[in-house]
């Protein structure tokens, strides 16, 4: 049964590839906005820099016929992070990526960082499934839905499903950050990991594969001259792009390999 479950899981996930004309739809979001501007440091606040990344990298992939792409805000409004993730669901996203910049009362800490959902603790696995149970009648309305789950599973069988599920795209999201930490072209990526695990809700809460990226720290002066030259966003955007269309072609090729 484990197995059968398994199967269904990854099958589910695989499944998740968008069917429209495109084929693969990216959700950018610009992090905070509006009352939230997130890192401020010498007049230079996040929420302006996310905003201008997210539209530049929008931009980039509407120019490509690789893959589409929605913005969760195109305007400098507040977003709560119940909103970000509905709207993911709602455009029917492949993946979801976060864009934020960093800052440190250590100004030597500098670079960028990629992060996506660590595995949860045992208690707290467990919190998020009567979670998810309470607040979806057992499994998320997609999976619900979902012509692989049978209607006739127990909660337990449900639980263990979402579960698997939740394990597949914690695998996806870690290739996704993967990628894009591969093909990064901008400031140096941190001295310490600069691929990272943690339970960022944004990242944590959406049903499809999520990389939250810190361009870099305002905080450090290098970092700071880079984030405010549109000719050094462009190159950020345009790594962006190449790690998108990496694990795109990637996680393509292993949908294939494992469709039995």
């Amino acid at each position: 049964m484990r197995f059968y479950l398994i199967l269904i899981a990854a099958l589910f996930l695989s499944s998740t590839f968008s069917s429209n004309s495109w084929g693969f739809t990216v959700i950018i979001d610009p992090g905070h906005g509006g009352a939230d501007v997130g890192a401020n440091h010498r007049g230079v606040k996040e929420s302006e820099i996310t905003l201008k990344v997210a539209k530049k990298l929008h931009q980039r992939i509407q120019r490509s016929e690789e893959m589409n792409s929605q913005i969760t805000r195109t305007r400098d409004v507040t977003l709560g992070l119940d909103d970000r993730v509905e709207f993911a669901e709602r455009h029917k996203g492949d993946v979801f990526l976060s864009i934020h910049v960093n800052s440190n009362k250590d100004q030597r800490a500098k670079g960028a960082e990629f992060y996506f959902q660590n595995q949860l603790e045992p208690n707290e696995a467990a919190a998020y499934l009567a979670h998810q149970e309470s607040q979806l009648g057992g499994v998320h309305a997609s999976m619900t839905n979902h012509p692989l789950v049978s209607p006739h599973w127990g909660s337990t069988l449900k639980t263990i499903f979402l579960d698997l599920v939740q394990q597949a795209r914690v695998k996806k999201s870690f290739l996704l950050a993967k990628a894009l930490r591969e093909t990064w072209g901008g400031t140096k990526k941190s001295k310490t990991h600069s691929l990272k695990q943690a339970p960022f809700r944004v990242v944590s809460q959406t049903q499809i594969p999520a990389t939250l990226v810190e361009l870099g720290f305002l905080t450090n002066r290098r970092d700071y001259r880079a984030l405010n030259d549109d000719a050094y966003l462009d190159q950020v955007v345009e790594s962006l792009y190449q790690g998108l269309l990496k694990y795109k072609s990637e996680a393509t090729e292993d949908t294939v390999a494992k469709t039995p």
